[in-house]
């Protein structure tokens, strides 16, 4: 729900007048923070509820931005870097300096690879198990963006002409 705060006029004209009430639903957000609207009715100002077809935007005419919580960033960091670190020093670790491949060549390898591996695992499970909450705070200024105006609704037309 959002509620508008100014008075919008076409000449003399009310269009949509301040305080009223436009309703709505959620149509996506991303792990950015961006928020989709999409509006579908509007309370006026007595009570009367009319259909509409609108967008919430930002104030730079893009998507709305939120506040995200839950994206486990440096949990994320952090095993890569580990998982990183692990493989190269399994790689390093008493490394052949002659020419022959050798057996402990073979398990230094596998032991990297499968580092690497549950690095990876463990990365997969908490963007799997992550739950990432975005919030948009309650004074968050936004426009409201028609999509259609249809001359043959009666509604927005008779409370622009009281």
């Amino acid at each position: 729900m959002a509620v508008v705060e100014y008075t919008y006029a076409i000449g003399n004209r009310i269009v949509v007048p301040a305080g009223a009430r436009v309703y709505g639903q959620l149509q996506q957000a991303d792990r950015s923070g961006f928020v989709g609207l999409k509006f579908d009715e509007i309370e006026l100002l007595d009570g009367q509820r009319e259909k509409i077809e609108a967008i919430g935007a930002g104030l730079d005419l893009g998507p709305i931005k939120g506040n995200v919580y839950g994206k486990n960033t440096g949990k994320n960091f952090l095993i890569k870097a580990a998982s990183g670190v692990g493989s190269l020093a399994a790689m390093l670790v008493g490394n052949n300096s002659s020419a022959a491949f050798s057996e402990e060549d073979l398990l230094r390898e596998r032991v990297a690879e499968n580092v690497g591996n549950a690095g990876d695992s463990e990365l997969m499970n908490l963007s799997v198990t992550s739950r990432v909450v975005v919030s948009v705070p309650a004074d968050t200024k936004i426009y409201i963006v028609f999509a259609r105006h249809d001359e043959s609704q009666t509604g927005l037309r008779r409370v622009a002409g009281q």
